[in-house]
């Protein structure tokens, strides 16, 4: 009995044990469980950044972009969908029309698609940003970002895109100094309507970019609540970027999205060169004074997001000057290669066929995996953003196809093996001895792709649609 004793408490102590070892394994099941969870949204990222150690680095997949108008936002707007396309994510989609969420009016959930895919992870259409109605859409964790541009400048290009003569009843040989001289005289609201709906109106020509981030035009007059406003935006977005510096934008929202640079590759194509009415270069500075008294409201915004964005980029280390030349380097390889490869107007047939079997290498660097770029990769960059609702909305299988093809065709051509030189233009072996059935199967795939690619170019452009040139003309 002395003995049983003793051992009896060496058993409860053992059950003790292994029912206190069953609970932990149960606690660390369901904190793994909600990693999975957590996982399945963001995907850690192996590249290294100074501002991001590579444990903290996570590459982000939600993201709110508020597209103001004629501020290179189309570029930005095109690198999201190609990036959500890649990544088989779901985007926002109008309900009304191809390229608008209800903008002018505020954004509302009835101004989306009611049919897309949960959870949204990409915003990327014109809207009015609206935080109320975009933290019900989208997660805690959304990535918010923005564009801005010299504010005489986006009025010049908005003026000619948004036919600002008819609208006002103009009829001037030099209707922007005759408006700028004294704009209270023809200043009134542009009204739009997509497929017979009516959406409210807009001022066209002043605090532009500032009502696309939800300023209400009626306090354009009161200095206090435009910075008050501004100060609530500097709260609410993670960055905003400045189109005169683009390409140091490009590198910080690569950065704080932890992406590849092959991610955030973009060809901006000035498609228009001239605008229709524009001052004489003597009365440039003259009324740009103007304007800015006008529009004060876009003048402090974009001042004040000009120095966060300068603020942001002297946090990052010398390092970001590395990345940004390295960057500037490869899009230019990228947009010469593409030039060669799209621009195919004076050549034979037999000649246009070799330039789908041609790709462009690019090595390993810190900021980037090996990775090609090819024909059909050119024509998806020169894509606008709504070009593609189309096909996001009808054909949600095609971006399966898309790159999946290419993916394979790189793995073909040896994509990963990184022993060429970085601007070399190459052929795949098959094609290099003949290719035969090969050749001729990649070859249907390709104009298989290209003509979705061009179906989507072809679609209808009308004053609710926009093409988003930046330094555009008018509407034809």
């Amino acid at each position: 009995m002395l003995l049983c004793r003793p051992l009896l408490r060496c058993l409860r102590v053992l059950v003790l044990a292994l029912f206190l070892a069953a609970a932990a394994l149960l606690l660390l099941s369901f904190q793994d469980h909600e990693k999975v969870e957590q996982t399945e949204r963001q995907v850690v990222v192996r590249l290294q950044t100074p501002s991001q150690p590579k444990s903290l680095c996570v590459e982000r997949r939600f993201i709110s972009f508020v597209k103001v108008h004629k501020c290179a936002s189309s570029a930005i707007g095109t690198i999201l969908v190609l990036f959500g396309l890649k990544h088989k994510l779901n985007f926002a989609l109008p309900r009304y029309d191809q390229g608008h969420l209800g903008w002018p009016a505020p954004l509302r959930p009835e101004h989306l698609d009611p049919h897309v895919a949960q959870p949204i992870n990409i915003i990327t259409h014109h809207m009015v940003y609206n935080r109320t109605t975009l933290k019900k859409l989208m997660p805690s964790d959304t990535t918010y970002i923005a564009i801005l541009r010299e504010p005489y400048f986006q009025f010049k290009s908005a003026f000619n895109f948004f036919l600002v003569t008819s609208q006002l009843d103009m009829t001037s040989k030099s209707p922007m100094t005759e408006f700028l001289e004294n704009p209270r005289k023809f200043e009134k609201p542009v009204h739009f309507i997509y497929n017979g709906k009516y959406f409210g109106a807009k001022s066209i020509t002043r605090n532009f970019m500032l009502t696309d981030l939800g300023f209400s035009s009626e306090n354009s007059d009161s200095e206090t609540k435009i910075r008050e406003y501004i100060d609530y935006l500097d709260d609410n977005f993670d960055l905003i970027m400045i189109k005169e510096y683009l390409l140091e934008s490009l590198v910080l929202m690569r950065r704080l999205l932890c992406w590849d640079i092959r991610d955030v590759i973009c060809r901006y194509v000035n498609r228009n060169k001239k605008y229709k009415y524009r001052p004489d270069d003597e009365n440039e500075e003259k009324l740009m004074k103007l304007y800015n008294e006008w529009s004060k409201g876009d003048v402090i915004l974009y001042d004040h997001f000009n120095k966060t964005l300068w603020k942001k980029i002297s946090n990052e280390g010398r390092d970001f000057w590395r990345e940004l030349d390295y960057f500037s380097g490869v899009l230019e390889r990228v947009d010469d290669f593409c030039k060669y490869v799209i621009n195919d107007k004076n050549i034979t047939k037999e000649e246009g066929k070799k330039l789908w079997t041609v790709y462009l290498h690019i090595q390993l660097s810190d900021w980037n995996e090996p990775f090609t770029i090819t024909k059909m990769e050119c024509i998806r960059m020169s894509v606008q953003p709504w070009q593609y609702t189309k096909s996001l909305r009808k054909h949600m299988k095609w971006k399966d196809t898309l790159y999946e093809k290419d993916t394979l065709r790189g793995k073909q051509q040896g994509m990963e093996g990184g022993d060429e030189k970085e601007d070399d233009i190459h052929r795949s072996d098959e094609q290099k001895a003949g290719g035969g059935a090969d050749e001729k199967q990649d070859g249907a795939g390709d104009k298989d792709g290209a003509k979705q690619a061009n179906d989507d170019q072809d679609a209808q452009v009308d004053l609710e649609h926009e093409d988003e040139n930046d330094d555009g003309d008018q509407k034809q």
